[in-house]
This record gives C-alpha cells, structure tokens and sequence, in this order.
C-alpha cells in the first residue's frame, strides 16, 4: 500500500510539473509598458495620485486575463496602476517574504498624496498577498487592502499524501496539498477574498476538500461570492469594474464634503 501511495505521489508531483513548465507568460511580452516595482527604485507614482493599484499574476504569469482590469483601473481617477512579477517555483516563504520586502520599500516612498494601496492577487498569487499581509509594516497615512481573485488560499488537495501548510515548498508542487490557516493580518491591512464559482477548475474540490474553505482566512476577513458565470480569468475583469465604482463613490463623497 505505501509503495503505490508513495508511486501516486511522485506521479501528481511530476504531472503538475510538467503541466507548469514552460507556461508562465513573461510580463515583459505579455504587458511591455506595464510598470512594476524595484527594490532600490522609487516606485513611477506621480504626485496627486490618490490610489496605487499593484496587480499580481498567479502561475502561469500575466496573460490576457489582466486585459479588462487593467483597462478598467486605467479609468479610475488619480489612480496608478503597477505590476509584480515574481518566481512561481519558489515557495510561499520565499515568493511572500520577497513580497513583504518589496511593499515596505514601496509603501515609504510613495507620495503623500497616496492614501490607499490595493494589492489584487490572482489565483496561486493570494497565497503571497496572505503571507505578506501578515508581516507589512504600514505607515500610519496608508491603508492597504489585499484582494484575492480565484485563489485557491486552503490548498487544492489534490494530493492527499503531500501533508499540509508546505510553506517552504516549492508552490507548485505545495497547491497540490492543504493549508489549515493563515496568521492574523498586520496593522493597516484589511482582507477581501473573492471566490469563483464551481465551474472554476482551481476551485474544484478533491476527496472532500475545498480550495476555498473560508475556515483558513484569518478572522478579519470579508469572503464575497463572485457570479456562477464567472470562470477563473474573466473574473479578474468583473472585480476591476467594481473597484472602478467603488473608487468613483468615494470621490464622489469626497466632493460633497464640507
């Protein structure tokens, strides 16, 4: 018995490596005049912008996927929008302690006119934004929202032989098994993690198991059910269109105030 577990083992881990390799769009082909952040680069956020979206691919790095979102946050007033492109076959400690590294550079250099960062992670990316939104520092002027889009943050569980909370294995392989919880979110950080619906492969169950069991957030955390219709890349869009109003709603408020 534990020869054949140990054979189906081995067996999943080589599928979903050969299934990875050679599949991550380069940003720098997909999106050549996206702007991302750099350690020991000023972050290219002018004065009077108000909100800095920074935008994180999942997996397969950043596709057509980002097309619409990035279409409709290119609309929202006194917004910039920068991207993050990361190692996806480095583990979540790593991904995420670099993600932390690059957010504390980001967030004290920004203009005082910025008052708010969104960080919209897709898919495998969340489990970045979780682990980092633990271990920011945030500077008493900001706030930073985390979103997650299609993220599967309790694992996918599809193999049941790989343990839990692999926070140092390599990710690809570390989906494939579950994650029982994340830590509380640091100071200045808040948490919306939006779930696709059924028809989202990511999202699929195995052996009882759900990818987006609300039981592992932390306690903080707003869960908001996308449409059924929605599947795993088209979702990114619908979310952007909302932060578009919700951005509107609020300058709009700002305006009527005395």
């Amino acid at each position: 018995m534990m020869g054949w577990r140990n054979a189906a083992r081995v067996l999943s881990i080589g599928l979903l490596s050969s299934l990875m390799l050679g599949c991550a769009v380069p940003l720098e082909r997909a999106c050549p005049r996206c702007q991302t952040i750099e350690l020991g680069v000023r972050p290219p956020v002018p004065a009077g912008t108000k909100t800095v979206y920074l935008l994180i691919p999942g997996l397969l790095g950043y596709g057509w996927e980002w097309d619409e979102a990035q279409q409709e946050l290119s609309q929202v007033p006194r917004a910039v929008t920068l991207v993050w492109p990361w190692d996806p076959w480095l583990s979540v400690a790593k991904s995420g302690d670099s993600l932390v590294r690059h957010l504390d550079y980001v967030l004290r250099r920004l203009p005082r006119s910025v008052d708010r960062v969104v960080v919209v992670a897709h898919s495998a990316a969340g489990l970045l934004a979780l682990w980092a939104g633990a271990r920011i520092s945030v500077p008493s002027q900001l706030v930073v929202e985390l979103i997650s889009v299609g993220a599967p943050l309790a694992g996918q569980g599809f193999n049941p032989w790989g343990g839990q909370d692999l926070f140092r294995t390599p990710l690809p392989i570390a989906l494939g098994s579950r994650f029982s919880s994340w830590p509380t979110l640091a100071s200045g950080v808040s948490l919306r993690v939006f779930v696709t619906g059924p028809g989202d492969p990511v999202m699929v169950s195995h052996f009882g198991h759900q990818p987006g069991d609300a039981r592992v957030l932390p306690a903080s955390a707003t869960v908001v059910e996308l449409p059924v219709t929605l599947d795993h890349n088209v979702a990114l869009g619908f979310v952007a269109k909302l932060f578009r109003a919700e951005a509107q709603a609020r300058a709009a408020k700002a305006s009527v105030q005395p």
